[in-house]
Order: structure tokens, then sequence, then C-alpha cells
């Protein structure tokens, strides 16, 4: 089901939903379409919902890679209910169940939902004929969207002819298939007691209890979705620091002492295990929890752009 094109502000787009609910993008192409677009790449906003910052930090991205002329660049404003003010019809979260496609507190409407919508009309042949590639990407709590969408996302295994990849940026966790997690110095993988950490493995962290959108598949079905997509790890080499609201918790912390560390040892369990997984991981020198300078940086290109010959 597709979004239907609203208003635009600028680059501020009001779309409406298939339920009617209302729903805020930021793009630098409207919606309704555009015949040369051959590439999308939807940037997911951190804990601040600052989809106009991301939307401007990727555009000149996009700008710097010389491909902002043939690519939409949409960020989805995830608004968060109590702390924005909502128009009409529109819809939010609680602050934090947007991240992991929990529903919304108007119309029982999962995040991973909306960006099932959302994917679907830029594979529309209708609107964008030229469309050959979708990236979905996000920094820090944007991160953690992609990757748990990389597991769980829908629209991608119902859109055959287009081609998509997921550049999950310096997030504070993962979604682990099994019980191990990784000892202190990340070189094994072991069971911890649970005593030492009830839930640890419960759902954003692993596959326990979970509800609505990202209970449909069983573990084995989310572990072949997430095995069989193109994903990018990209970590800042400086992103060291219990800092920009880490996850702190037991459990995250049971994925390693950092951000930089949890995307190494996440990246290094699925790699030894499934090593035919078309899966990355890209460390970029001199950057730290810097949404705008993972985006700059050339190495993110090739995930983010497909561009390898700057």
């Amino acid at each position: 089901m597709l979004v239907t094109p609203g208003e635009r502000s600028g680059n501020l787009e009001s779309l409406t939903l298939p339920t009617g609910a209302r729903f805020r993008v930021v793009a630098n192409f409207p919606m309704a379409g555009a015949k040369d677009v051959t590439r999308a790449v939807i940037v997911v906003h951190g804990d601040g919902r600052t989809a106009k910052v991301d939307f401007d930090r990727m555009l000149a991205a996009a700008r710097a890679a010389g491909v902002d002329r043939q690519t939409i660049i949409v960020a989805p404003w995830f608004l968060a209910d109590g702390r924005d003010r909502l128009a009409p019809d529109e819809i939010a979260w609680q602050d934090q169940t947007w991240k992991q496609g929990y529903a919304s507190e108007q119309g029982d409407l999962s995040s991973f939902m909306v960006m099932d919508q959302l994917i679907a009309s830029l594979a529309s042949r209708q609107r964008f004929p030229a469309m050959r590639h979708i990236t979905l990407a996000g920094h820090s709590a944007g991160g953690q969207f992609t990757q748990r969408y990389a597991v769980f996302g829908r629209a991608p295994e119902t859109l055959p002819w287009m081609a998509f990849n997921f550049s999950v940026m310096n997030p504070s966790s993962y979604v682990y298939f099994g019980p191990e997690r990784p000892t202190s110095d990340g070189t094994r993988f072991t069971v911890p007691p649970a005593e030492s950490c009830p839930g640890y493995n419960d759902y954003r962290y692993g596959l326990q209890r979970r509800q609505g959108y990202v209970a449909a598949l069983t573990p084995e079905q989310a572990l072949r979705r997430y095995l069989g997509r193109r994903v990018t790890i990209l970590n800042g080499a400086g992103d060291t620091l219990a800092n920009h609201n880490l996850d702190t918790t037991c459990p995250a912390n049971l994925e390693g002492p950092s951000r930089l560390a949890r995307g190494t040892y996440y990246y290094n369990r699925i790699h030894s295990v499934y090593p035919e997984a078309p899966h990355d991981h890209v460390v970029i020198p001199g950057v730290g929890h810097d949404t705008g300078r993972m985006f700059a940086s050339r190495q993110s290109w090739p995930s983010l752009f497909g561009v390898t010959n700057w």
C-alpha cells in the first residue's frame, strides 16, 4: 500500500498513510514521483528526532558524492507523543517505541509498517519509473531502527525488481539471534548466566518476548531474512565513549563496552557463523559519534550511494 502525497513546504511534506493518518517526511523530490530518480536513500533520525538536520547532512553528502540529481533523500519524522506538537490526524509514538517497530499511540500503526509503505511508494514504477536501488540508513538510534528493520522488515520481500541495502551506523545495540554474547574481550561467545542479567535476550537485544509486527516471524525466519539482506555496519573508530545516550543497561553492556566494540563483535559473530551472508563492516578513522562526519566520509559512500570511484 502506498502513501498519498501531500502539501509541501520547502522540503517538508505531509503524507497521508493508507489508514488515513498523516505522517511527515523531509525529501528533496516530491513523493508524488520523479522520472529521472534512480536511487533512494531513506535516512532515519536518532533519539533527538532531528529529521531535517539528518536530511540536510545526507543531502550534503550526496552532493559531495555527485549523486544528488538522481537520488531522492527521504527523512521520515517519527514524532514523539507528548514531546512534539501534532497536527490533526498525525501519528506519534512513545519516545522509544518507534525505533523498535512498535505501534503508534494513535491508530496502532507500527513504525516498521510506515517504513514498508514509504519503501513501496518509492519502488512504485508509476511514480519513480527509473528507480533501481533503495538504501535504508540511520545513525545512532536511527542505526538501531535500520538494523532491526533489516531483520524484520517486510517490504523488500515484496519488491523483487528493486535492490536494497542497509547502512547501520553506530547504534547502541543489535538484535542477536541466539543466547550467546561476547566475552569481555570479544574473542569468544558464550551464554551468560541468566541470573546475572535477566531479560538480556528479550527484544530489542534478542528475539524473546516480541510483540506486534516484529513477532510475525519465527526466530528461524528472522535469521534467514537478515542473512539474505545486504547489510553494512559502519562504526566511527573514535566512538568508544559512554556518551550521546549510549545504552548502558545490562543487556546492552553484554554486547560490548562501546558502540565500536558492539558493532565489531556483532559483525564478527555473524561473519564467523554465516560467512556467506552479504554483510560488511567498515570502521571510519578519526570519527566519533558524529552523524554528519559519518555521512560525509567517502568510506560510507559505497553503502549509502553505490559510489566507489571517488
